[in-house]
């Protein structure tokens, strides 16, 4: 069985099936009376549309107590999502990526000291090499910056907030050898 919130120890979200490569069920795992390692099962995601697919993240959680993620597919335009997921299993979709603020969000989020999510989409933007994005309590969307092929294209996994309250991330491509940048970004998004 689960135990309170605060006894939790690990969240992540792992791929499940041969036939069906994109239903994910997502476990969180607690710490038992005796410090054992406890799995249950939240929530298996389906692949019918537009039911979030592929979330290759881990889960970030809320000052509520949820746990909140992306997905590379799935959404109203399949271009990914952003997802909530309570301690009782509920998944509601937040954010459908259409494109024009993002698509393919690979890396998961990160709640900054300002209470807001943020993350990043492999691409779109104006020269489509991705975005870094916030979402508030009200899950109103706002892309922060965008990369050009000078300051990276296509980032890769969780930004963190560093001390300095910058939150720092990798591209997987751009920068001045074409090989990807270590890039920080204010969240007013001075990239």
């Amino acid at each position: 069985s689960i135990y309170p919130k605060p006894r939790i120890a690990l969240r992540q979200c792992n791929t499940v099936g041969l036939l069906l490569p994109w239903a994910m069920v997502c476990f969180v795992s607690v710490q038992g009376a005796f410090g054992e390692l406890a799995f249950q099962q939240l929530h298996e995601l389906s692949a019918l549309y537009p039911n979030p697919k592929f979330p290759i993240c881990k889960l970030a959680v809320g000052t509520d107590g949820n746990f909140y993620g992306t997905s590379t597919f799935g959404g109203s335009n399949d271009l990914g999502t952003i997802f909530k997921i309570t301690y009782t299993g509920e998944l509601t979709t937040l954010h459908s990526f259409d494109g024009t603020d993002g698509r393919r969000p690979f890396g998961g989020l990160v709640l900054a000291a300002d209470s807001n999510f943020y993350g990043t989409t492999f691409g779109s933007g104006v020269d489509n090499y991705g975005t870094v994005f916030r979402i508030n309590s009200d899950d109103v969307l706002t892309t922060v910056a965008e990369f050009g092929i000078t300051n990276g294209a296509g980032p890769r996994g969780q930004l963190v907030q560093g001390s300095d309250g910058f939150l720092y991330g990798i591209t997987q491509g751009g920068g001045t050898s074409g090989l990807g940048t270590i890039f920080k970004v204010t969240t007013n998004g001075a990239l």
